[in-house]
């Protein structure tokens, strides 16, 4: 299973190349014969402007379905291209078993603290508004004048 971008120019920009890489990984994981299967391998492959190729061959440490750890892990392998690329190209090298992975039973007690005060804070700015919910930071704790340790600054959650 595979997918590529053939580009109309030789790209050599990193950011334009990160952005093929995103819809890569989206079009790679939603091929309907990969089903539910989690992904284990991949090969990471390019057509350079100058002539010949380029291969890189990635192992992922847990099988995984998530897009974002995917894509954490071909994004480095970017830097490693040694000049413009024509072409570039996803393989699913490597799948897993479907349901093969077993869950926690409890959820740590630290990120579920967090995921409710996320929610408490998304929901006291839709009650009340931008600005309502503001945040204390540390700027200068060696200050002697208490009203110089801390800045109270909006809530961006």
């Amino acid at each position: 299973m595979r997918e590529a971008i053939d580009f109309p120019e030789p790209v050599g920009n990193e950011l334009t190349l990160r952005q093929a890489l995103v819809v890569l990984v989206d079009r790679v994981l939603a091929l309907p014969a990969r089903g539910e299967r989690p992904v284990r391998g991949l090969v990471l492959a390019a057509h350079l402007a100058g002539g010949g190729s380029w291969r890189k061959s990635i192992a992922l440490r847990d099988a995984t379905s998530d897009p974002r750890r995917v894509r954490d892990a071909l994004l480095p392998r970017l830097s490693e291209l040694p000049g413009h690329v024509d072409r570039i190209s996803l393989e699913l090298a490597e799948l897993g078993q479907q349901g093969g992975r077993q869950e926690q039973l409890l959820r740590p007690a630290e990120e579920v603290r967090r995921e409710r005060a996320a929610e408490a804070a998304r929901q006291v700015s839709s009650a009340l508004g931008e600005g309502h919910l503001m945040r204390v930071v540390e700027i200068a704790p060696w200050s002697r004048i208490p009203e110089g340790r801390s800045l109270l600054v909006p809530f961006e959650g």
